[in-house]
């Protein structure tokens, strides 16, 4: 399952959507899942965002649109979406995140160990221009933990994930 919480959004729809399906078809080309299915949380958008979604929705019953009455934020739609996801994994993608061709199989393969939880990808400053700031998010995004992979601990190389993009064993979310 990949899911986006979506608030106002209606420009990353197409994309966020067309990148999920992509990068889960390869997963089932590859025989790494049987099924997905792409949710879209929308956080009681005032936008076009739930519509666009449900256009998808009718072409492809596997994108789902799940709307909220009120806006509740970020962290209310993505405890939305794990609890509509049927996924083995769970992948919690913000809509502005561009992610590269290949991203979801390069991550799922780390779950062969059964003692990791959570997978991310690199995430990079998405930057244009050429000013200081522009060249200093691109090299020192606060999202960019840099190039090597690394294990997740306090005091580490790599102290947290962002949640920006996470790839997660769903009985790590059912756990508790």
């Amino acid at each position: 399952s990949i899911f986006y919480p979506m608030w106002n959004e209606e420009e990353y729809v197409e994309r966020a959507l067309v990148a999920g399906r992509r990068a889960c078809e390869q997963l089932v080309r590859s025989g790494d899942i049987g099924d997905y299915e792409l949710i879209v949380v929308d956080d009681c958008s005032t936008d076009r965002t739930a519509n666009l979604v449900r256009q998808f929705a009718q072409v492809d019953p596997r994108i789902r649109l799940l709307r909220h009455d009120t806006n509740r934020g970020v962290a209310a739609a993505r405890n939305s979406g794990i609890d509509a996801a049927a996924g083995e994994y769970v992948a919690f993608v913000d809509s502005d995140v561009v992610v590269p061709p290949g991203w979801l199989s390069g991550l799922v393969g780390h779950f062969a160990d059964p003692r990791t939880a959570a997978v991310a990808p690199r995430v990079r400053a998405a930057v244009g221009g050429t000013g200081l700031l522009a060249r200093y998010a691109a090299a020192r995004g606060p999202l960019d933990l840099g190039a090597r992979e690394a294990r997740v601990r306090p005091g580490g190389r790599v102290p947290y994930v962002p949640s920006a993009a996470l790839v997660v064993r769903r009985e790590a979310l059912t756990a508790a």
